[in-house]
């Protein structure tokens, strides 16, 4: 076997999308999974994914060496960081699984009643949220949100 230069010069670039792809094929089919659940067990029209959290763990995943010089093993570990840099891709993988849905993403605040429930406050003006809530009392999250209502 012979390996050129510029093969050499990209192999670590290809790796690293090979990887990427691999993280995000993971991670649709996990939003997948737990949609369908979700669907099945639940007369709400809409699931929320929320990947808020600093870290998911998705489990081990076998990448195929691009060199066919043997298979390896990953940790696969997504950071919100992952998901948000890789949006765009997610979300088109989504929109061919459930074509008549409306998948999009969200950035949702939440602050705690005196209910105990909390509420969604991110349609509130900012100026108005701060007035009303202190910085300590709302959570943010992330979520990708599928609709087939």
């Amino acid at each position: 076997m012979s390996y050129s230069r510029s093969f050499m010069q990209d192999l670590h670039e290809q790796t690293n999308k090979k990887i990427r792809d691999e993280k995000i094929d993971k991670l649709v089919k996990a939003i997948y999974k737990d949609a369908l659940q979700f669907a099945e067990r639940n007369s709400t029209k809409v699931f929320v994914f929320d990947f808020s959290h600093p870290s998911t763990y998705f489990g081990q995943l076998l990448i195929q060496s691009i060199t066919n010089m043997g298979d390896y093993s990953i940790r696969v570990q997504l950071k919100k960081e992952d998901i948000l840099d890789n949006m765009k891709e997610i979300l088109a993988c989504l929109e061919s699984i459930f074509p008549e849905c409306t998948i999009s993403y969200k950035s949702i605040s939440f602050a705690r009643g005196r209910d105990g429930k909390e509420y969604d406050i991110s349609t509130l003006d900012e100026n108005l949220r701060q007035l009303i809530i202190n910085p300590g009392q709302f959570r943010k999250s992330f979520c990708i949100l599928i609709d087939w209502s």
